[in-house]
């Protein structure tokens, strides 16, 4: 039952999704607009291609050093004075050597 243009199945709606009820109210009018289902967007940095150059680097380090991304990074940076960018789960940590080897 809508009471004063408040829909109570909206709220629940709302609280189920864990977002307000101002973007259920969005999601149906853009949905009665064009006829499709909103889809969500993927959201934050697009990662960056590794080149070459930096893979091979990584390789290396990982090799010679046999250690896990987050100390790698740190240890490529120490030896070869090259920082990489493009963290991915922390700003503190480095994502580019995580996602290489696969921990992401």
């Amino acid at each position: 039952m809508i009471m004063g243009g408040y829909d109570p199945a909206k709220g629940e709606i709302a609280r189920d999704f864990r977002v307000t009820r101002q973007r259920v109210y969005q999601l149906i009018s853009q949905f009665k607009k064009s006829g499709k289902y909103p889809t969500r967007r993927k959201t934050g940095r697009k990662p960056q291609p590794i080149d070459e150059r930096t893979e091979a680097l990584i390789l290396e380090s990982h090799r010679a050093n046999n250690v896990g991304p987050t100390y790698l990074e740190m240890k490529i940076e120490e030896t070869y004075g090259i920082h990489i960018l493009a963290g991915v789960k922390h700003p503190q940590m480095n994502g580019k050597i995580e996602r290489f080897f696969g921990e992401v």
